[in-house]
Protein backbone atom coordinates (compact mmCIF):
# COMPACT_ATOMS: atom_id res chain seq x y z
CA UNK A 1 0.00 0.00 0.00
CA UNK A 2 1.40 3.66 -1.18
CA UNK A 3 1.09 6.02 1.44
CA UNK A 4 0.57 9.57 -0.64
CA UNK A 5 2.24 13.08 0.76
CA UNK A 6 1.12 14.59 4.36
CA UNK A 7 0.10 18.20 4.97
CA UNK A 8 -0.16 19.44 8.88
CA UNK A 9 -1.95 22.18 9.60
CA UNK A 10 -2.01 23.24 13.00
CA UNK A 11 -4.02 25.36 15.26
CA UNK A 12 -2.82 27.51 17.72
CA UNK A 13 -5.24 29.09 20.50
CA UNK A 14 -4.79 31.87 22.29
CA UNK A 15 -6.42 32.56 26.49
CA UNK A 16 -6.87 35.45 27.72
CA UNK A 17 -7.49 35.66 31.22
CA UNK A 18 -9.79 37.76 32.40
CA UNK A 19 -9.46 39.88 35.87
CA UNK A 20 -12.10 41.70 37.65
CA UNK A 21 -13.78 42.76 40.88
CA UNK A 22 -15.18 39.46 43.40
CA UNK A 23 -17.89 37.17 42.41
CA UNK A 24 -17.91 33.65 43.05
CA UNK A 25 -16.75 30.88 40.97
CA UNK A 26 -18.77 28.79 38.88
CA UNK A 27 -17.96 25.61 37.10
CA UNK A 28 -16.70 25.49 33.58
CA UNK A 29 -18.71 24.71 30.73
CA UNK A 30 -19.01 20.43 29.82
CA UNK A 31 -16.68 19.79 27.47
CA UNK A 32 -17.82 19.43 23.76
CA UNK A 33 -15.21 17.67 21.53
CA UNK A 34 -15.03 18.11 17.64
CA UNK A 35 -16.67 16.15 15.38
CA UNK A 36 -15.66 15.74 12.06
CA UNK A 37 -17.17 13.64 9.27
CA UNK A 38 -16.25 12.49 5.64
CA UNK A 39 -18.39 11.43 2.63
CA UNK A 40 -18.82 8.36 1.75
CA UNK A 41 -20.26 6.88 -1.62
CA UNK A 42 -17.29 8.42 -4.09
CA UNK A 43 -16.32 7.93 -7.52
CA UNK A 44 -14.29 10.15 -9.95
CA UNK A 45 -13.28 9.76 -13.67
CA UNK A 46 -9.79 9.10 -14.42
CA UNK A 47 -8.17 12.43 -15.60
CA UNK A 48 -11.32 14.67 -13.62
CA UNK A 49 -10.92 16.40 -10.47
CA UNK A 50 -12.26 15.56 -7.74
CA UNK A 51 -12.75 17.59 -4.15
CA UNK A 52 -13.33 15.58 -1.02
CA UNK A 53 -14.58 18.22 2.06
CA UNK A 54 -14.68 17.34 5.95
CA UNK A 55 -17.94 18.17 7.87
CA UNK A 56 -16.56 19.52 11.38
CA UNK A 57 -18.16 20.81 14.46
CA UNK A 58 -16.37 22.12 16.90
CA UNK A 59 -18.00 24.85 18.99
CA UNK A 60 -15.28 25.11 21.62
CA UNK A 61 -12.44 25.51 19.66
CA UNK A 62 -10.84 22.25 20.66
CA UNK A 63 -8.85 21.52 17.32
CA UNK A 64 -5.25 21.49 17.74
CA UNK A 65 -4.36 20.31 14.49
CA UNK A 66 -5.23 18.43 11.17
CA UNK A 67 -3.39 16.27 8.18
CA UNK A 68 -4.51 14.47 5.21
CA UNK A 69 -3.21 11.22 3.54
CA UNK A 70 -4.17 9.31 0.51
CA UNK A 71 -3.44 5.69 0.35
CA UNK A 72 -3.67 3.59 -3.21
CA UNK A 73 -4.11 0.11 -3.54
CA UNK A 74 -2.84 0.03 -7.51
CA UNK A 75 -2.41 2.77 -10.23
CA UNK A 76 -0.60 5.65 -10.46
CA UNK A 77 0.62 7.70 -8.22
CA UNK A 78 -1.13 11.54 -7.91
CA UNK A 79 -0.13 15.08 -6.28
CA UNK A 80 -2.98 16.54 -3.98
CA UNK A 81 -3.77 19.49 -2.43
CA UNK A 82 -5.32 20.32 0.85
CA UNK A 83 -7.23 23.27 3.44
CA UNK A 84 -8.26 22.54 6.45
CA UNK A 85 -11.27 20.74 5.50
CA UNK A 86 -10.71 19.71 2.36
CA UNK A 87 -8.49 17.40 -0.22
CA UNK A 88 -8.41 18.41 -3.94
CA UNK A 89 -6.70 16.16 -6.56
CA UNK A 90 -6.94 14.65 -10.27
CA UNK A 91 -7.44 11.17 -10.69
CA UNK A 92 -4.99 9.76 -12.90
CA UNK A 93 -6.14 7.64 -16.37
CA UNK A 94 -5.22 3.81 -15.26
CA UNK A 95 -5.56 0.14 -16.72
CA UNK A 96 -8.55 -0.47 -14.28
CA UNK A 97 -10.81 0.84 -11.45
CA UNK A 98 -8.33 1.72 -8.01
CA UNK A 99 -9.49 2.44 -4.95
CA UNK A 100 -8.07 6.02 -3.29
CA UNK A 101 -8.53 5.97 0.64
CA UNK A 102 -8.76 9.62 1.92
CA UNK A 103 -7.95 9.61 5.80
CA UNK A 104 -7.80 12.81 7.86
CA UNK A 105 -6.01 12.48 10.91
CA UNK A 106 -6.53 15.54 14.06
CA UNK A 107 -5.62 16.18 17.02
CA UNK A 108 -7.68 18.26 19.98
CA UNK A 109 -7.87 19.07 23.52
CA UNK A 110 -9.16 16.40 25.88
CA UNK A 111 -10.60 17.76 29.17
CA UNK A 112 -8.57 18.83 32.18
CA UNK A 113 -8.62 15.97 34.59
CA UNK A 114 -10.12 16.73 38.12
CA UNK A 115 -7.39 18.90 39.92
CA UNK A 116 -5.47 19.26 37.03
CA UNK A 117 -4.52 22.40 35.47
CA UNK A 118 -3.52 21.53 31.77
CA UNK A 119 -6.23 19.19 28.95
CA UNK A 120 -4.15 16.61 27.22
CA UNK A 121 -3.52 16.50 23.71
CA UNK A 122 -6.11 13.93 22.23
CA UNK A 123 -6.15 12.27 18.34
CA UNK A 124 -8.35 10.55 15.80
CA UNK A 125 -8.50 9.58 12.07
CA UNK A 126 -11.29 8.84 10.17
CA UNK A 127 -11.31 7.99 6.20
CA UNK A 128 -13.31 7.99 3.05
CA UNK A 129 -12.84 6.25 0.13
CA UNK A 130 -12.89 7.44 -3.50
CA UNK A 131 -13.38 5.12 -6.35
CA UNK A 132 -11.44 5.88 -9.05
CA UNK A 133 -13.09 4.86 -12.66
CA UNK A 134 -11.18 3.39 -15.67
CA UNK A 135 -12.16 5.13 -18.50
CA UNK A 136 -11.16 4.60 -22.43
CA UNK A 137 -7.93 5.32 -23.52
CA UNK A 138 -7.59 8.13 -26.01
CA UNK A 139 -6.75 7.28 -29.29
CA UNK A 140 -2.66 6.65 -29.52
CA UNK A 141 -1.16 9.79 -31.82
CA UNK A 142 1.81 10.11 -34.25
CA UNK A 143 1.37 6.18 -35.15
CA UNK A 144 3.69 5.23 -38.26
CA UNK A 145 5.43 2.32 -39.31
CA UNK A 146 8.38 1.84 -41.57
CA UNK A 147 7.74 0.34 -45.08
CA UNK A 148 10.44 -1.35 -47.59
CA UNK A 149 11.38 -3.66 -44.62
CA UNK A 150 11.62 -7.52 -44.93
CA UNK A 151 9.12 -9.65 -43.25
CA UNK A 152 8.68 -6.65 -40.77
CA UNK A 153 8.23 -3.39 -39.87
CA UNK A 154 9.46 -1.10 -37.21
CA UNK A 155 6.16 0.84 -35.40
CA UNK A 156 5.75 3.92 -33.35
CA UNK A 157 3.18 6.09 -31.73
CA UNK A 158 2.36 8.33 -28.87
CA UNK A 159 1.73 6.72 -25.13
CA UNK A 160 -2.07 7.15 -24.17
CA UNK A 161 -2.72 6.82 -20.51
CA UNK A 162 -4.15 4.47 -19.19
CA UNK A 163 -3.72 2.13 -21.76
CA UNK A 164 -3.17 -2.20 -20.74
CA UNK A 165 -2.45 -3.18 -24.50
CA UNK A 166 -2.30 -1.58 -27.77
CA UNK A 167 -4.14 -3.19 -30.98
CA UNK A 168 -2.59 -3.14 -34.04
CA UNK A 169 -4.81 -3.90 -36.52
CA UNK A 170 -3.96 -4.89 -40.38
CA UNK A 171 -5.78 -5.75 -43.49
CA UNK A 172 -5.12 -5.28 -47.16
CA UNK A 173 -7.88 -2.69 -47.43
CA UNK A 174 -6.62 0.91 -46.34
CA UNK A 175 -10.90 1.05 -44.09
CA UNK A 176 -9.52 -0.47 -40.82
CA UNK A 177 -12.17 -1.79 -39.08
CA UNK A 178 -11.74 -3.65 -35.38
CA UNK A 179 -12.81 -6.94 -36.83
CA UNK A 180 -9.54 -6.80 -38.53
CA UNK A 181 -6.56 -9.14 -37.38
CA UNK A 182 -4.20 -7.31 -34.89
CA UNK A 183 -0.94 -7.48 -33.04
CA UNK A 184 -1.73 -7.30 -29.61
CA UNK A 185 1.38 -5.54 -27.71
CA UNK A 186 1.31 -5.34 -23.88
CA UNK A 187 2.57 -2.68 -21.36
CA UNK A 188 1.27 1.66 -21.45
CA UNK A 189 4.61 2.72 -21.32
CA UNK A 190 4.97 1.06 -24.73
CA UNK A 191 5.48 3.56 -28.13
CA UNK A 192 7.32 1.35 -29.81
CA UNK A 193 7.37 -2.03 -31.59
CA UNK A 194 9.19 -4.19 -33.71
CA UNK A 195 6.31 -6.53 -35.71
CA UNK A 196 7.74 -9.37 -37.26
CA UNK A 197 6.17 -12.36 -39.41
CA UNK A 198 4.63 -10.21 -42.23
CA UNK A 199 4.87 -11.85 -45.57
CA UNK A 200 7.08 -10.20 -48.08
CA UNK A 201 6.01 -8.53 -51.16
CA UNK A 202 2.80 -7.44 -50.06
CA UNK A 203 1.44 -4.36 -49.00
CA UNK A 204 -0.81 -4.17 -45.65
CA UNK A 205 -2.80 -0.94 -43.88
CA UNK A 206 -1.78 -0.76 -40.49
CA UNK A 207 -3.78 1.19 -37.44
CA UNK A 208 -3.74 1.28 -33.96
CA UNK A 209 -6.35 1.46 -30.90
CA UNK A 210 -5.96 1.43 -27.16
CA UNK A 211 -7.89 -0.73 -24.59
CA UNK A 212 -8.23 -1.21 -21.26
CA UNK A 213 -10.36 -2.48 -18.18
CA UNK A 214 -13.44 0.14 -19.68
CA UNK A 215 -12.92 -0.44 -23.81
CA UNK A 216 -11.13 0.06 -26.58
CA UNK A 217 -10.56 3.70 -28.18
CA UNK A 218 -11.05 4.07 -31.59
CA UNK A 219 -8.78 3.46 -34.75
CA UNK A 220 -6.02 5.78 -35.48
CA UNK A 221 -6.93 6.90 -38.85
CA UNK A 222 -5.50 7.94 -41.79
CA UNK A 223 -4.15 4.02 -41.97
CA UNK A 224 -0.39 3.62 -42.64
CA UNK A 225 0.48 1.75 -45.29
CA UNK A 226 3.23 -1.11 -44.98
CA UNK A 227 5.09 -2.96 -47.75
CA UNK A 228 7.21 -5.47 -47.26
CA UNK A 229 10.30 -6.33 -50.02
CA UNK A 230 12.23 -9.28 -49.94
CA UNK A 231 16.42 -8.44 -49.75
CA UNK A 232 18.18 -8.70 -53.13
CA UNK A 233 20.68 -11.13 -53.23
CA UNK A 234 21.08 -10.72 -57.51
CA UNK A 235 25.22 -12.02 -58.39
CA UNK A 236 26.74 -8.98 -60.19
CA UNK A 237 29.62 -10.78 -61.56
CA UNK A 238 31.79 -8.12 -59.68
CA UNK A 239 34.74 -9.65 -57.49
CA UNK A 240 36.12 -8.90 -54.28
CA UNK A 241 39.48 -8.19 -54.86
CA UNK A 242 40.33 -5.87 -52.33
CA UNK A 243 38.27 -5.04 -49.05
CA UNK A 244 34.80 -6.42 -48.08
CA UNK A 245 31.80 -4.90 -48.14
CA UNK A 246 29.89 -6.88 -45.79
CA UNK A 247 26.91 -6.13 -43.86
CA UNK A 248 25.36 -7.58 -41.29
CA UNK A 249 21.19 -9.00 -41.08
CA UNK A 250 18.88 -10.03 -38.98
CA UNK A 251 16.82 -13.18 -39.28
CA UNK A 252 14.06 -11.51 -41.38
CA UNK A 253 16.31 -10.29 -43.79
CA UNK A 254 16.95 -6.58 -42.22
CA UNK A 255 19.86 -4.50 -42.47
CA UNK A 256 21.82 -3.91 -39.43
CA UNK A 257 24.08 -1.33 -38.21
CA UNK A 258 27.98 -2.78 -38.15
CA UNK A 259 28.33 -3.36 -34.52
CA UNK A 260 25.33 -5.30 -33.90
CA UNK A 261 25.84 -7.84 -30.80
CA UNK A 262 23.35 -10.36 -33.11
CA UNK A 263 22.84 -11.58 -36.88
CA UNK A 264 21.73 -14.05 -38.98
CA UNK A 265 22.93 -13.62 -42.01
CA UNK A 266 26.02 -11.54 -44.20
CA UNK A 267 25.21 -9.94 -47.39
CA UNK A 268 28.21 -9.52 -49.43
CA UNK A 269 27.77 -5.63 -51.20
CA UNK A 270 30.44 -6.70 -54.18
CA UNK A 271 29.40 -10.11 -55.17
CA UNK A 272 25.68 -9.83 -54.32
CA UNK A 273 25.52 -12.89 -52.48
CA UNK A 274 23.65 -13.36 -49.08
CA UNK A 275 25.28 -16.25 -46.92
CA UNK A 276 24.31 -18.02 -43.89
CA UNK A 277 25.76 -17.55 -40.63
CA UNK A 278 26.12 -21.09 -38.67
CA UNK A 279 25.17 -20.99 -34.84
CA UNK A 280 26.80 -23.17 -31.98
CA UNK A 281 30.23 -24.49 -31.65
CA UNK A 282 29.27 -27.28 -28.67
CA UNK A 283 29.49 -30.47 -30.67
CA UNK A 284 26.08 -31.37 -30.26
CA UNK A 285 23.67 -32.56 -33.00
CA UNK A 286 20.22 -30.18 -33.49
CA UNK A 287 20.45 -28.29 -30.80
CA UNK A 288 19.93 -25.03 -32.99
CA UNK A 289 17.78 -26.01 -35.42
CA UNK A 290 18.50 -26.17 -38.95
CA UNK A 291 21.63 -23.32 -38.51
CA UNK A 292 23.50 -25.47 -36.37
CA UNK A 293 27.27 -25.89 -37.01
CA UNK A 294 27.77 -29.16 -36.04
CA UNK A 295 24.89 -31.08 -37.95
CA UNK A 296 26.38 -32.69 -40.78
CA UNK A 297 24.61 -34.37 -44.11
CA UNK A 298 25.09 -36.54 -46.70
CA UNK A 299 25.49 -35.44 -50.27
CA UNK A 300 21.90 -35.69 -52.51
CA UNK A 301 20.47 -34.47 -55.30
CA UNK A 302 17.42 -36.37 -56.76
CA UNK A 303 17.64 -34.50 -60.17
CA UNK A 304 21.11 -35.30 -60.99
CA UNK A 305 21.87 -37.44 -63.83
CA UNK A 306 25.55 -37.82 -65.67
CA UNK A 307 25.79 -39.19 -69.14
CA UNK A 308 22.19 -41.38 -68.79
CA UNK A 309 22.92 -42.55 -65.24
CA UNK A 310 21.07 -41.53 -61.98
CA UNK A 311 24.08 -39.35 -59.91
CA UNK A 312 21.79 -38.74 -57.08
CA UNK A 313 24.45 -39.60 -54.29
CA UNK A 314 23.33 -40.90 -50.54
CA UNK A 315 19.78 -40.06 -49.11
CA UNK A 316 21.38 -41.13 -46.21
CA UNK A 317 18.04 -42.46 -44.20
CA UNK A 318 20.18 -43.81 -41.29
CA UNK A 319 21.43 -40.59 -40.75
CA UNK A 320 21.13 -39.32 -36.94
CA UNK A 321 23.62 -36.42 -36.80
CA UNK A 322 21.70 -33.53 -37.77
CA UNK A 323 18.61 -31.27 -36.59
CA UNK A 324 15.84 -33.60 -38.53
CA UNK A 325 16.75 -37.05 -37.18
CA UNK A 326 16.91 -34.96 -33.28
CA UNK A 327 13.27 -33.61 -33.98
CA UNK A 328 12.30 -37.78 -35.09
CA UNK A 329 11.09 -36.22 -38.20
CA UNK A 330 9.99 -38.69 -41.08
CA UNK A 331 9.83 -36.38 -43.69
CA UNK A 332 13.63 -35.49 -43.63
CA UNK A 333 16.97 -37.16 -43.51
CA UNK A 334 20.38 -35.87 -43.25
CA UNK A 335 21.03 -35.25 -46.30
CA UNK A 336 21.59 -31.98 -48.42
CA UNK A 337 18.73 -32.03 -50.57
CA UNK A 338 16.45 -32.05 -47.57
CA UNK A 339 18.01 -29.78 -45.55
CA UNK A 340 17.28 -26.85 -48.35
CA UNK A 341 14.16 -28.18 -48.96
CA UNK A 342 13.58 -27.69 -45.09
CA UNK A 343 15.50 -23.86 -45.06
CA UNK A 344 13.53 -22.94 -48.55
CA UNK A 345 9.61 -24.27 -46.90
CA UNK A 346 9.45 -22.08 -43.97
CA UNK A 347 5.74 -20.65 -43.22
CA UNK A 348 5.42 -17.24 -45.30
CA UNK A 349 6.37 -14.07 -43.09
CA UNK A 350 9.38 -16.80 -41.27
CA UNK A 351 11.68 -17.49 -44.52
CA UNK A 352 14.70 -17.27 -43.35
CA UNK A 353 16.53 -13.81 -43.59
CA UNK A 354 13.38 -12.94 -46.09
CA UNK A 355 14.78 -15.72 -48.72
CA UNK A 356 13.38 -18.85 -50.00
CA UNK A 357 16.05 -19.71 -52.69
CA UNK A 358 18.57 -20.90 -50.16
CA UNK A 359 21.67 -23.19 -52.00
CA UNK A 360 25.10 -25.09 -51.85
CA UNK A 361 27.74 -22.18 -52.63
CA UNK A 362 30.01 -22.88 -55.70
CA UNK A 363 33.96 -23.33 -54.38
CA UNK A 364 34.41 -19.70 -56.58
CA UNK A 365 31.41 -18.15 -54.40
CA UNK A 366 33.38 -19.43 -50.87
CA UNK A 367 36.85 -18.64 -52.01
CA UNK A 368 35.72 -14.64 -53.23
CA UNK A 369 34.78 -14.88 -49.13
CA UNK A 370 37.68 -15.42 -48.21
CA UNK A 371 39.96 -13.68 -45.68
CA UNK A 372 43.59 -14.32 -47.27
CA UNK A 373 45.26 -12.42 -44.25
CA UNK A 374 44.40 -15.64 -41.89
CA UNK A 375 47.35 -18.38 -42.00
CA UNK A 376 44.24 -20.69 -42.87
CA UNK A 377 41.60 -19.26 -45.61
CA UNK A 378 38.42 -18.54 -43.69
CA UNK A 379 35.71 -16.32 -43.99
CA UNK A 380 35.80 -12.61 -42.13
CA UNK A 381 36.00 -13.59 -38.82
CA UNK A 382 34.19 -10.27 -37.19
CA UNK A 383 30.85 -11.68 -39.77
CA UNK A 384 31.34 -15.10 -39.46
CA UNK A 385 31.77 -16.49 -36.13
CA UNK A 386 29.76 -19.66 -36.34
CA UNK A 387 31.15 -20.64 -39.59
CA UNK A 388 35.19 -20.19 -38.16
CA UNK A 389 33.93 -22.79 -36.48
CA UNK A 390 35.96 -20.87 -33.01
CA UNK A 391 36.99 -23.81 -31.02
CA UNK A 392 39.35 -24.72 -33.28
CA UNK A 393 38.02 -27.95 -35.08
CA UNK A 394 38.78 -28.65 -38.81
CA UNK A 395 35.43 -27.92 -41.18
CA UNK A 396 34.60 -29.43 -44.33
CA UNK A 397 31.40 -28.03 -46.49
CA UNK A 398 29.61 -29.27 -49.32
CA UNK A 399 29.43 -26.92 -52.53
CA UNK A 400 27.49 -27.73 -55.90
CA UNK A 401 29.98 -28.25 -57.74
CA UNK A 402 30.77 -32.00 -58.98
CA UNK A 403 33.93 -33.45 -60.07
CA UNK A 404 34.59 -33.75 -63.87
CA UNK A 405 34.73 -37.31 -64.54
CA UNK A 406 32.55 -39.75 -66.56
CA UNK A 407 30.52 -41.07 -63.72
CA UNK A 408 31.23 -38.69 -60.82
CA UNK A 409 30.67 -40.15 -57.81
CA UNK A 410 32.31 -37.43 -55.77
CA UNK A 411 31.72 -34.06 -55.14
CA UNK A 412 34.13 -31.02 -54.50
CA UNK A 413 34.12 -29.97 -50.58
CA UNK A 414 36.14 -26.72 -49.01
CA UNK A 415 37.64 -27.05 -45.78
CA UNK A 416 38.40 -24.04 -43.47
CA UNK A 417 40.91 -23.89 -40.66
CA UNK A 418 43.53 -25.71 -43.30
CA UNK A 419 46.88 -25.08 -43.54
CA UNK A 420 47.16 -25.47 -47.63
CA UNK A 421 44.16 -25.71 -50.10
CA UNK A 422 40.77 -24.49 -49.56
CA UNK A 423 39.19 -27.18 -51.79
CA UNK A 424 39.15 -30.92 -51.89
CA UNK A 425 36.67 -33.75 -52.92
CA UNK A 426 34.37 -36.08 -50.86
CA UNK A 427 32.35 -39.08 -51.59
CA UNK A 428 29.06 -37.77 -51.55
CA UNK A 429 28.26 -40.61 -48.94
CA UNK A 430 30.21 -39.00 -46.53
CA UNK A 431 28.69 -36.57 -43.80
CA UNK A 432 29.82 -33.01 -44.00
CA UNK A 433 28.65 -29.71 -42.88
CA UNK A 434 26.42 -27.18 -44.98
CA UNK A 435 27.11 -23.60 -44.97
CA UNK A 436 23.94 -21.91 -47.13
CA UNK A 437 24.17 -19.18 -49.79
CA UNK A 438 21.43 -17.13 -51.56
CA UNK A 439 21.69 -15.28 -55.20
CA UNK A 440 20.92 -15.44 -58.30
CA UNK A 441 22.10 -14.15 -62.25
CA UNK A 442 18.40 -12.64 -62.67
CA UNK A 443 19.29 -9.75 -64.27
CA UNK A 444 22.53 -8.48 -67.12
CA UNK A 445 25.15 -7.91 -64.81
CA UNK A 446 27.91 -5.11 -65.32
CA UNK A 447 31.08 -6.05 -66.71
CA UNK A 448 34.36 -6.00 -63.99
CA UNK A 449 36.80 -3.36 -64.59
CA UNK A 450 39.90 -5.61 -65.28
CA UNK A 451 41.11 -8.11 -67.72
CA UNK A 452 43.32 -11.43 -66.68
CA UNK A 453 45.66 -12.32 -69.70
CA UNK A 454 47.90 -15.62 -69.06
CA UNK A 455 51.20 -15.74 -70.88
CA UNK A 456 54.07 -17.93 -72.10
CA UNK A 457 51.03 -20.01 -73.38
CA UNK A 458 50.12 -21.26 -76.68
CA UNK A 459 47.54 -23.91 -78.21
CA UNK A 460 50.21 -26.33 -79.49
CA UNK A 461 52.61 -26.68 -77.45
CA UNK A 462 50.38 -25.55 -73.99
CA UNK A 463 52.51 -24.21 -71.42
CA UNK A 464 56.82 -23.47 -72.02
CA UNK A 465 59.07 -25.60 -70.29
CA UNK A 466 60.41 -22.72 -68.14
CA UNK A 467 57.91 -21.25 -65.49
CA UNK A 468 58.73 -18.62 -63.25
CA UNK A 469 59.44 -17.81 -59.37
CA UNK A 470 58.47 -14.90 -58.04
CA UNK A 471 61.00 -12.38 -58.55
CA UNK A 472 60.79 -13.47 -62.48
CA UNK A 473 57.05 -13.10 -62.01
CA UNK A 474 57.04 -9.52 -60.86
CA UNK A 475 59.97 -9.01 -63.45
CA UNK A 476 57.80 -10.17 -66.31
CA UNK A 477 54.87 -8.07 -65.49
CA UNK A 478 56.95 -4.89 -64.88
CA UNK A 479 58.62 -5.21 -68.19
CA UNK A 480 55.24 -6.10 -69.97
CA UNK A 481 53.98 -2.72 -68.59
CA UNK A 482 56.70 -0.72 -69.73
CA UNK A 483 56.38 -2.31 -73.31
CA UNK A 484 52.60 -1.64 -73.76
CA UNK A 485 52.09 1.21 -71.70
CA UNK A 486 49.18 -0.72 -70.08
CA UNK A 487 48.92 -1.32 -66.46
CA UNK A 488 50.02 -4.79 -66.52
CA UNK A 489 50.42 -6.35 -62.63
CA UNK A 490 50.52 -9.86 -61.07
CA UNK A 491 47.00 -10.93 -60.12
CA UNK A 492 45.79 -11.48 -57.21
CA UNK A 493 43.93 -14.76 -56.18
CA UNK A 494 40.67 -12.52 -56.18
CA UNK A 495 41.60 -11.80 -59.61
CA UNK A 496 42.49 -15.26 -61.19
CA UNK A 497 39.18 -16.53 -59.45
CA UNK A 498 37.40 -14.58 -61.08
CA UNK A 499 38.08 -15.86 -64.31
CA UNK A 500 39.28 -19.14 -63.43
CA UNK A 501 37.15 -21.05 -65.44
CA UNK A 502 39.13 -19.66 -68.56
CA UNK A 503 42.39 -20.38 -66.86
CA UNK A 504 45.00 -23.26 -68.54
CA UNK A 505 44.20 -26.57 -66.79
CA UNK A 506 47.19 -27.86 -65.18
CA UNK A 507 48.20 -25.04 -64.34
CA UNK A 508 50.11 -23.38 -60.76
CA UNK A 509 49.43 -19.87 -60.95
CA UNK A 510 51.58 -17.16 -58.61
CA UNK A 511 49.66 -14.41 -57.20
CA UNK A 512 50.36 -11.40 -55.84
CA UNK A 513 47.97 -12.06 -52.82
CA UNK A 514 50.33 -12.04 -49.56
CA UNK A 515 50.03 -14.75 -47.31
CA UNK A 516 49.98 -13.71 -43.48
CA UNK A 517 53.36 -12.85 -41.62
CA UNK A 518 53.34 -15.98 -39.91
CA UNK A 519 53.10 -18.03 -42.99
CA UNK A 520 56.85 -19.74 -44.42
CA UNK A 521 56.44 -18.49 -47.87
CA UNK A 522 55.06 -15.01 -49.10
CA UNK A 523 52.65 -15.26 -51.86
CA UNK A 524 49.25 -17.55 -52.43
CA UNK A 525 49.14 -19.30 -55.26
CA UNK A 526 46.19 -20.52 -57.65
CA UNK A 527 46.10 -24.60 -58.80
CA UNK A 528 43.95 -25.72 -61.96
CA UNK A 529 44.03 -28.88 -61.89
CA UNK A 530 43.90 -30.98 -65.27
CA UNK A 531 44.51 -34.84 -64.64
CA UNK A 532 42.88 -37.38 -62.34
CA UNK A 533 45.50 -38.68 -59.69
CA UNK A 534 45.22 -40.51 -56.57
CA UNK A 535 44.91 -37.26 -54.58
CA UNK A 536 43.31 -34.72 -56.65
CA UNK A 537 40.12 -34.46 -59.01
CA UNK A 538 40.02 -32.27 -62.64
CA UNK A 539 38.32 -29.26 -62.43
CA UNK A 540 39.26 -28.52 -59.21
CA UNK A 541 40.26 -25.46 -58.19
CA UNK A 542 42.90 -24.85 -54.81
CA UNK A 543 44.48 -22.13 -53.15
CA UNK A 544 47.68 -23.04 -51.15
CA UNK A 545 50.67 -20.96 -50.05
CA UNK A 546 53.86 -21.41 -52.80
CA UNK A 547 55.53 -23.47 -52.17
CA UNK A 548 58.87 -24.10 -53.59
CA UNK A 549 59.77 -24.16 -57.17
CA UNK A 550 58.22 -22.36 -60.39
CA UNK A 551 54.98 -20.98 -61.30
CA UNK A 552 53.07 -20.08 -64.83
CA UNK A 553 52.08 -16.32 -64.84
CA UNK A 554 49.01 -14.78 -65.29
CA UNK A 555 48.52 -10.70 -65.28
CA UNK A 556 45.98 -8.80 -64.82
CA UNK A 557 45.32 -5.01 -66.74
CA UNK A 558 43.13 -2.39 -65.33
Amino acid sequence: MRIKKILFLTLTFFIFSCGGGGGGSSEPPAPIFPSISLPSGLTVDGGAEITVAATISDPQGRLLSRSWTIEISGGKDFDFTSTNSSVTFKAPKNQEDQTATIKLSYTYRGEIPSGGTTAPTLSREISAQVQMKAVIPDTPTNFDGVSGMSQSSDFSWDISDGTATYRLYYSSSSSLTNSDSFVEIEGESRNASFIVRIPNNTTEYWAISAVNSAGESALSSPSVEITTVEPASEITNQPNTSNFNLTKMDEWGNELSENASEWSCVKDEVTGLIWEVKKDTNRTFGDDGLRDLDDKYAFYDSTNVINGFNDFGDKNVSGTDCFFAVDGSTDYNCNTEDFFKSLNSQPSGEHFCGKTNWRLPTPKEVIQLLDLNEASPNFPEDYFDGSNNIIGAEETYWTSDQVDEAAPSDQFVVTFNRDNGITEYASKTKELAIVSVSGVDSEQNQEVNFSVECFEWNQESNWRPYEYMITDAKEFAANKANQTGDDWRLASIKELIHFADNMPKGSNILSSSKTPSSQVYDDWALKIIENDDYSEKKGQIKIRDALYGTYHICLSKY
